[in-house]
């Protein structure tokens, strides 16, 4: 027994960032191989390649694909990146080959296992441009890769960009001849983002889709199609004009003639309600595009997701009139949707959520999938097989302290906001073998809000949660009004609300785990990073009450001030994003809900932990906030610190550092909540 925030732990700082990101895009590489991305924050927060091999005896021990050192597989384009490689299957006695984005200089560069170094495909960005690229796929003659090019004219005006599909040949020639890099699409003036392009199986079309200011993709995009006319494509047509005001996610190839995407299209919807991200097919037909067919067996659940990184795969045909899935309310499950049955099975249920990740071999199934008590792990699924899932890749292994991880609650209260609607959040209890609290004593808790904020919290395995479980914090994972996951009516409850509603359900949340007994009122936390950075600032600078539901708050690469947001102080994709979560622009309104102007209002300790590199929520709002706290409260600030990070952008990638942001909001809460932590202190029997 010993008061909750203090219990020993064997989870100490720099364990939990060992776990800190996800793997992603596994792929099968030939007959014989998988390959996907690791980020690993020990390496400098580096994104490395990784291959496992398929042999007599199975996948053999993942091997890293590039040479050791340097290469960052990253691409800058939209900031948030994507599918930033491909790989070539070898033939013959020749090996496979990888195209990638190295994130130092963002030139592309091939490399087969056995040459001397990557070599560069494209040119150095001449300054002060930058030249992007995202999202390779080798093109139709086999003789370059096909990629989404981004070209910014100067770094300092990161809104001045054009974004445009472009061969790059697989020779070399272009990396000292920027002629050679051809532009295979551009159409700037009519649709401003891009995502694709995706090659038709006789290689004779293109698909993609596409969007403007100041939707986001998970607001409205077209689908767009085109013929490959040699070096270039032809004038491209929509094949769906009746989704127009949809959001189109993915695009598919079924056959020659027939698309598959992913859509939150409803025939005579009235509003969002009933609209989710569900399959469509599109067939080609006697020289025009039909129109799309929803296809049977989906219920009324997310077959999508949002896109922060591009390139994302929710769905992929399979034989036999199949297609495998991701699905679910909330978190998502891998399913098998057959077509011919209308029928939708339930596949590796052991698994309770999937990223948007996978691949497909004949009747194998690739993807990255987690649980609370297991690290993300790369997933293969026989579906002659029964089913029955295989690990290729399991990731960190933390058998020595599975005692000490949480598991979600499994009856947790129902949330119901204060205007009588239901919202969602996974609770994680404290929990640690060797203690309890005292007697009479409720723990304290924080309200994890994630970033987006068109995102949503996972049940994977997240080991900062752990690292304050373990040690008596719960924790709360909020999925506000707003959150995807829920369907299209419940995303756009934020629009024109941010800053309030997502606020007023944390708030809900976090009092309802008081009333039910399990939180200390009085020793509630909240804690966010990029759009949660903004949703934990403005809780503690709201003007709505002086009685303040949150006794402490870390802001992390926060949104702080919506004026200059909304005038150049971020980068493209964004830069018109608050004009759907505030409403056009009205200067006195956005300043009325920026926490920068309201630091008067601060009566709880906080930290600010920024990357001092971010181009998405540079740190100058974070100095003015500051500026402006002590300005107006002369000597007496409530507690607070602030820490910046060379070398990070938006979010910590480096392990040192992700260490001592740990470490700097466990002191806050030992200081807000009246308990003495312990870093790295191990528990005794």
């Amino acid at each position: 027994m010993a008061p909750f925030g203090s219990w020993p732990s064997p989870i100490d700082a720099k364990r939990a960032a060992i776990s800190h990101d996800t793997l992603s895009w596994p792929t099968y590489v030939g007959d014989h191989e998988v390959w996907w991305a690791e980020p690993r924050p020990d390496l400098e927060g580096r994104i490395i390649l990784m291959r496992s091999r398929d042999d007599s005896k199975g996948y053999g021990d993942p091997q890293e694909v590039l040479p050791h050192g340097k290469w960052n597989v990253r691409s800058r384009v939209i900031e948030y990146g994507g599918r930033a490689w491909m790989a070539i299957p070898g033939s013959g006695n020749s090996p496979p080959r990888v195209v990638f984005s190295h994130y130092d200089d963002q030139r592309l560069y091939s490399y087969s296992p056995g040459d001397s170094s990557p070599k560069p495909l494209t040119p150095q960005s001449p300054a002060p441009e930058s030249l992007r690229y995202l999202l390779p796929v080798l093109s139709s003659d086999g003789k370059s890769v096909w990629c989404l090019h981004e070209h910014l004219k100067d770094e300092a005006k990161p809104t001045e960009v054009t974004r445009s599909f472009v061969s790059v040949p697989l020779d070399g020639t272009a990396a000292n001849n920027s002629s050679k890099v051809t532009v295979l699409f551009s159409d700037p003036d009519n649709q401003h983002f891009l995502s694709g392009p995706i090659l038709s199986p006789d290689k004779l079309r293109v698909a993609w889709f596409s969007w403007n200011h100041p939707d986001m993709p998970w607001d409205q995009t077209e689908l767009q199609v085109a013929e490959v006319k040699g070096t270039s494509f032809s004038k491209p047509v929509n094949p769906a004009s009746v989704m127009l005001g949809s959001s189109v996610v993915q695009v598919e190839w079924i056959d020659k003639d027939t698309l598959l995407a992913v859509s939150d299209y409803l025939e005579n919807a009235k509003g969002d309600q009933g609209r989710w991200w569900k399959l469509y097919e599109i067939r080609y037909q006697n020289g025009d595009w039909g129109e799309p067919t929803l296809l049977p067996g989906q219920p009324d659940e997310e077959f999508g997701g949002y896109l922060w990184g591009l390139g994302s795969r929710w769905c992929a045909p399979m034989p036999t009139n199949k297609i495998v899935v991701l699905h679910g309310k909330g978190a998502q499950q891998l399913g098998i949707l057959d077509l011919g049955a209308k029928k939708l099975t339930p596949l590796a249920g052991e698994y309770t959520d999937w990223a948007g990740y996978l691949d497909v071999r004949g009747n194998y199934v690739l993807g990255v999938a987690s649980r609370p008590v297991e690290a993300d792990a790369v997933i293969e699924v026989d579906l002659d097989g029964h089913g029955k899932p295989r690990v290729i890749s399991k990731g960190t292994s933390y058998a020595d302290i599975e005692q000490y991880l949480p598991t979600p609650m499994t009856n947790p209260p129902s949330f119901i906001n204060r205007k009588g609607k239901e919202i969602y959040a996974t609770v994680y209890q404290p929990h640690n073998p060797l203690y309890t609290g005292q007697a009479k004593e409720l723990p304290p808790y924080v309200m994890y809000v994630h970033g987006g904020p068109t995102a949503r919290s996972t049940l994977s395995l997240d080991l900062t949660v752990a690292y304050f479980t373990s040690r008596g914090i719960g924790v709360a994972q909020v999925n506000y009004g707003g959150s995807t996951g829920y369907g299209r009516e419940y995303r756009n409850r934020l629009r024109g609300q941010w800053g309030l509603l997502d606020v007023q359900d944390t708030e809900d949340i976090a009092l309802a785990l008081v009333k039910e007994n399990l939180a200390d009122r009085q020793r509630l936390g909240i804690r966010g990073g990029s759009a949660g950075g903004f949703t934990s600032a403005a809780a503690i600078t709201s003007d709505e009450s002086t009685d303040k539901t949150f006794a402490a708050a870390t802001v992390m690469y926060p949104v702080l001030d919506l004026v200059k947001f909304a005038m150049g102080g971020t980068h493209d994709f964004e830069s018109h994003y608050v004009e759907n979560l505030l409403g056009k622009f009205d200067k006195e309104k956005y300043q009325g809900r920026s926490p920068i102007n309201h630091t008067h209002n601060i009566s709880v300790p906080f930290v600010i932990i920024q990357g001092l590199e971010d181009p998405i929520c540079p740190p100058h709002q974070c100095y003015t906030f500051l500026t402006n706290l002590v300005t107006e409260r002369g000597d007496e600030p409530p507690s607070h610190s602030y820490i910046g990070f060379h070398g990070e952008a938006h979010g910590f990638r480096k392990q040192k550092n992700i260490v001592i942001a740990l470490e700097a909001e466990l002191s806050l809460y030992g200081t807000a909540f009246g308990f003495t932590p312990l870093k790295d202190a191990h528990p005794s029997p």
